[in-house]
């Protein structure tokens, strides 16, 4: 009897020794199904982010190459819209009733130029933010110089078309006393105090002195005697100079910005 249960008990304990080991199996399986799983899932979740990663890279570099090329485009059409310009003032070809809307044209290509260096700053990377608004600083002088260089060039051409007209008493005297010191004015001088003035041009500019203070109160200090007064002095070829100057550092800055360009968008790919 004791034996008997002795070999029941024995059995008993063999068989829940099996259901124990079948736990124990059953569990290191379990353990390996959810490491191969999780080591699944971390890949196909290391693919979806390289995924995502390499879609924004993309469209990050599609991005910021839109908005350089309307930059660069934009310094062009900036470019072109001065030039014209200066060039059209130089042959008289503006008639009076069109200058303002040249004006505004000129200004309105200089703020979308400051726009678009805005839009590229936004995008990055910084430094090519820099240089866009450096170049739209530099088209902003170059704005307010050929600005100054039109109100010069009309002022004169109003001042010759004054002097030509039924109202040519009032100018006369300072018409003719700014031609002859335009005539005898040596290069690059502009004051009787200044190296290489010369006696004719001191007498010249002395009778210009006084024409000026012959001419009424009003006329005196209006925009079209100071201009024709600075442009018989030479202040469009000052002009001239810095327009040469600001043009080197204009292109010098927009070639720059297309190296660097360029070196961005080929590091993003």
């Amino acid at each position: 009897m004791i034996d008997r249960m002795g070999w029941e008990g024995i059995s008993a304990l063999i068989a829940a020794g099996a259901a124990v080991i079948t736990l124990i199996v059953g569990w290191l399986q379990l353990r390996g199904a959810l490491r191969a799983a999780d080591k699944s899932y971390r890949a196909a979740l290391d693919a979806v982010k390289a995924t995502a990663a390499e879609t924004h890279t993309q469209w990050l570099r599609g991005v910021r190459r839109e908005a350089y090329a309307a930059f660069l485009l934009e310094c062009s059409k900036t470019e072109v819209v001065i030039s014209r310009l200066v060039d059209d003032i130089g042959h008289n070809e503006i008639p009076v009733d069109q200058r303002e809307q040249r004006r505004e044209t000129v200004k309105a290509a200089v703020k979308e130029l400051h726009n678009r260096a805005l839009i590229v700053d936004l995008e990055g990377p910084p430094e090519l933010g820099r240089l866009a608004e450096a170049i739209a600083c530099n088209g902003n002088e170059q704005l307010h110089k050929t600005l100054d260089f039109c109100n010069l060039h009309w002022a004169w051409e109003d001042l010759t078309r004054t002097a030509e007209g039924p109202d040519r008493q009032q100018v006369s005297g300072f018409y003719q006393a700014l031609h002859h010191l335009m005539a005898v004015r040596p290069a690059r001088v502009t004051s009787p105090d200044d190296e290489g003035a010369t006696s004719d041009f001191r007498h010249a500019y002395e009778r210009m002195e006084q024409a000026e203070r012959e001419l009424s109160f009003t006329l005196q200090h209006s925009r079209l005697i100071i201009g024709a007064r600075r442009y018989a002095l030479g202040a469009s070829e000052a002009f001239v100079a810095m327009a040469i100057s600001g043009g080197r550092s204009y292109e010098m800055l927009k070639d720059e910005f297309r190296d660097r360009v360029r070196e961005v968008l080929n590091t993003s790919r």
